[in-house]
């Protein structure tokens, strides 16, 4: 999460003339995320940032001269968002799903990067990384399908979905031509989640191609893209499983 929405004016002023070791990292790891997603994204071309949180892959999409359709939930990441990027971006109140309609989302004020709509995830990462979260309240949420989203706003050359868990009923919403997606994996306690994602992907469409980022990193693992029947073998191995989170890259040639 980018943690400048906490910072006032006078703050941000005092970081660009005076920046900190930590604000040098950061601003080392942007470009190094901008120089990372040129290979997806071109200039002019469309982005789906499904799950923007408070915008920091929307901010690199923008930088690359992307068109960016962003969803987010959560209110006080949605107000930041519009304050940020105004008409830079278009920023949706929703989510997206199976299906159009509304669903219930679990927030967790302490800690937004993990609100979701999926009760599973929660049930299962209470038990361990996320122990001592709570998720204290839920809103009824609008969702969308990606297919209504390219039927609205055009074929997307590349969709970045991190939406804790729900990533299935997103990508179960999309049956049109795409470019390049991502979508976040969490292992070992969600490997069924990454293995669903795999399955829909592979029922759908043909000559898909993977790889995959660890974490954050902002770097491909895999010295080639692989088929996806070759990636589900892949995850199954413990080299893989220890990867703990990060996100996989599916091609579409």
């Amino acid at each position: 999460m980018n943690n400048s929405h906490q910072y006032g004016p006078l703050t941000r002023i005092k970081k660009f003339f005076l920046p900190t070791k930590y604000d040098k990292v950061q601003k080392k790891l942007f470009h190094d995320r901008v120089y990372f997603y040129q290979q997806f994204i071109s200039p002019g071309t469309l982005c789906f940032d499904i799950g923007a949180n408070y915008g920091n892959r929307t901010e690199i999409f923008l930088k690359l001269q992307a068109k960016v359709v962003a969803l987010e939930p959560q209110q006080k990441c949605y107000d930041f968002l519009t304050k940020k990027f105004g008409s830079r971006a278009i920023v949706l109140k929703k989510g997206a799903g199976a299906q159009i309609g509304e669903l219930d989302f679990f927030i967790n004020d302490g800690n937004p990067q993990v609100s979701t709509f999926s009760k599973d995830w929660i049930n299962e990462f209470k038990k361990s990384r996320f122990s001592r979260n709570e998720w204290n309240r839920t809103e009824k949420i609008k969702l969308v399908t990606l297919d209504s989203l390219v039927e609205e706003y055009g074929e997307p050359q590349f969709i970045k979905i991190d939406v804790e868990g729900f990533e299935p009923d997103v990508l179960l919403g999309l049956s049109k031509p795409f470019q390049y997606l991502s979508f976040e994996y969490a292992v070992p306690e969600k490997i069924d989640n990454l293995l669903q994602c795999l399955s829909i992907l592979h029922s759908k469409y043909k000559n898909l191609s993977a790889n995959y980022a660890i974490g954050e990193e902002p770097k491909l693992q895999l010295n080639s893209w692989i088929s996806l029947n070759k990636m589900i073998e892949y995850v199954n191995q413990e080299k893989f499983r220890d990867s703990f989170a990060g996100d996989i890259y599916i091609k579409n040639t």
